[in-house]
């Protein structure tokens, strides 16, 4: 339901309630029930494309209306209409048919947006606002060539079936139409003009040949030495920027003191006369160096001047007498290997490296005196590898012979038959003189000191009274060292019997001892019952 009241014109606009225009009571219309009234259009309201005659003109959904297309009318039938035939409709009403425009001819369906141009009718084909315009159908586009050098003016074309004077090139992009020699085709030449239409003059030939038309190569100088970088050039007219040098082989455009023209320069490890070379032989501040293929620091005498060494030319000294050996040269320690090592024309002298000592051994007993020479081998009687010979006259006396009880130092170790000797006997430790040592013994030629005692086993030998074989004593000591003191049988002992009821009696059993010991001890016999001590000689009979 549609409610509208408009209060302030009194007027109310809807379905028929009854009452004739022009003639109705306000109180009526006030006392109306307001839901009953359902207003369809507005006067002052907007028509609108719903099928409703909005603002009251009689009229539903025309020309115009809010929401309405534009319809084209298309007397040719081509699918476009007539861009000034177009009116805004809420719906498709004859003869405005078609939503799309753009017709230039609607009475040509062979004209509109999506036809083809095509050249020499005339015609604007594809509505762009042009005919025949560049790129039409069957047309060629010709430019304005006053020089006739076969480039025209860009912006000066047309599309013609065929060349017509001054539209003779096919060609754009003359910049010079007055001059022939000035066109895209031409080659730059040295000469202020932009020759080949590029926008530049003069400039830089990227491509064939350099050294024509007054182009020079200049190489980047960086340095400004005259010299230039190879590989890093430009074809130019003149020289630009660092791009100067009209010779390269420049290797170091850093330093002005590095190219082609320098003297090489020892060093300071460049190639200054970039002869790919650095420091090479013959520079000034060079030295002399001799060849040396061993590496021992001494050459040959053949040499070169270096900056520094070379391969094998790095020894600063010559005089190598074999310079496939690098232990062989001037100054080398001698060595005994059979060879000259110092070159000094001796091989293998006294006191060469790996000399061995030899002592003078004049009775060939393989021990010499304290003379000797250090020989890489014996030489005379410098033969003996050992010294210490106390008689070099006596080939059996010496530091390796055998030392004999014969009154003579034969081992040559300043002492004569000392303990030992072939031929010594064993003498005991015996300090008490009892004939009998302790177990401390030496092999000696003859008693010395205390080892006097051909005898061992005295077990006191403070105590020339206590040694084996000795008379045992009651006394409390081991006299006999028989490893027991106070045996039975000792010098002094008593005899005691045999004694088991310790009744003062014992049985005839006995035992001569220094005192008693188990049941040995009563010293008087007689017992008949030794199990019963109230049974004994003498006693009470009961």
């Amino acid at each position: 339901m549609q409610e509208v009241m408009d209060r302030g014109e009194e007027e109310v606009f809807g379905k028929d309630v009854g009452v004739e225009e022009g003639a109705f009571d306000r109180q009526k219309v006030e006392a109306w029930d307001i839901e009953e009234i359902e207003v369809v259009c507005v006067p002052t309201g907007s028509e609108k494309c719903d099928g409703i005659d909005n603002d009251c003109d009689g009229q539903t959904d025309e020309e115009g209306a809010q929401g309405c297309v534009y319809y084209y009318v298309d007397k040719d039938r081509d699918g476009f209409g007539d861009e000034a035939t177009k009116k805004c409709l809420c719906a498709p009403t004859e003869p405005y048919t078609l939503t799309v425009g753009g017709d230039c001819d609607d009475q040509n369906a062979q004209i509109n947006p999506s036809a083809v141009e095509r050249c020499g009718n005339g015609l604007d084909d594809n509505c762009d606002g042009r005919t025949d315009e560049a790129g039409c159908q069957e047309c060629s586009l010709f430019y304005k060539d006053q020089d006739a050098d076969g480039f025209g003016v860009t912006s000066d074309s047309r599309c013609l079936r065929e060349a017509t004077v001054p539209y003779t090139a096919i060609r754009g992009g003359d910049c010079d139409d007055n001059d022939p020699m000035v066109n895209p085709s031409m080659e730059e030449s040295c000469n202020g003009k932009d020759d080949n239409c590029n926008s530049l003059t003069d400039e830089e030939k990227k491509g064939g040949e350099c050294g024509t038309h007054g182009y020079m190569l200049f190489y980047y100088d960086g340095d400004n030495d005259s010299f230039g970088v190879e590989g890093n050039a430009k074809c130019l007219c003149a020289p630009w920027g660092a791009f100067k040098a009209q010779r390269a082989l420049d290797c170091d455009d850093h330093d002005a003191q590095v190219n082609p023209s320098m003297p090489e320069i020892c060093s300071n490890n460049k190639d200054d006369n970039c002869n790919g070379q650095t420091d090479e032989a013959g520079a000034e501040g060079c030295k002399t160096y001799y060849y040396d293929a061993d590496g021992d620091n001494y050459g040959t005498t053949k040499s070169q001047c270096l900056c520094s060494p070379a391969g094998n030319y790095r020894a600063t000294m010559s005089g190598d007498c074999d310079d496939n050996d690098p232990q062989v040269y001037p100054g080398a320690p001698e060595r005994c290997d059979g060879k000259d090592n110092n070159c000094d024309g001796l091989t293998d002298p006294a006191g060469a490296q790996g000399c061995i000592t030899y002592y003078y051994d004049a009775d060939n007993d393989t021990y010499g005196t304290s003379q000797s020479q250090c020989l890489c081998s014996p030489t005379g009687n410098f033969r003996a590898t050992s010294s210490g010979d106390c008689n070099d006259d006596e080939p059996q006396l010496n530091p390796g012979a055998t030392e004999k009880c014969d009154g003579i130092d034969n081992n040559c170790n300043g002492q004569a038959d000392e303990a030992g000797a072939q031929g010594c006997i064993t003498y005991y430790w015996d300090a008490d003189n009892d004939t009998y040592g302790t177990s401390q013994s030496q092999c000696l030629c003859s008693p010395t000191g205390n080892f006097r005692a051909t005898r061992s086993g005295d077990c006191n030998d403070n105590d020339p009274q206590v040694y084996p074989g000795a008379t045992e004593k009651c006394d409390g000591i081991d006299n006999d060292c028989n490893g027991q003191a106070d045996e039975a049988g000792a010098q002094g002992c008593i005899t005691y019997y045999y004694d088991a009821d310790n009744d003062t009696y014992g049985t005839s059993q006995s035992q001569c001892l220094c005192s008693p010991a188990g049941n040995f001890r009563a010293t008087r016999s007689g017992d008949c019952n030794d199990n019963d001590p109230q049974v004994y000689a003498g006693a009470t009979e009961k």
